[in-house]
């Protein structure tokens, strides 16, 4: 009776170890074709994992064209969304600073390239990219 609960806590066991070496490896491999990121004050700073940069503790960004592993294939957006502000352009933007020009929202990084769009908004159309069609 022994020999046959040893068995089954073995088989049982070696079940549970194959299962979380599968749960591990797939992990790994959708981490390792999912999307870059780069730092928006210093753009030779590239990682697989979103977080802080090694230089300036800013937030990584998502670097523009990488396609993540869950949206391979997916249907892209009708509308283009404004991700970066249209003055510093390598800065992501805040959704509570905007303006709204020409019946369409334009968000900014900061209030000091908000009041900058604001003088010139013309400058800084053609970076934007609800402004493009």
């Amino acid at each position: 009776m022994k020999a046959k609960r040893f068995v089954s806590i073995l088989i049982l066991m070696s079940l549970v170890l194959v299962l979380s070496f599968a749960i591990t490896g797939c992990r790994k491999q959708s981490q390792a074709t999912g999307q870059k990121w780069t730092c928006p004050m210093h753009p030779e700073v590239i990682s697989e994992k979103s977080g802080e940069c090694p230089k300036c503790k800013m937030k990584l960004v998502p670097i523009e064209g990488e396609k993540d592993a869950n949206t391979m294939g997916a249907a892209m957006p009708a509308d283009i969304e404004q991700k970066m502000c249209p003055v510093m352009a390598n800065m992501p933007i805040n959704k509570d600073i905007f303006v709204e020009y020409q019946g369409k929202k334009v968000y900014f990084c900061c209030n000091d390239c908000k009041a900058k769009f604001e003088k010139e908004p013309e400058k800084y159309l053609s970076k934007l990219p609800q402004f493009s069609k």
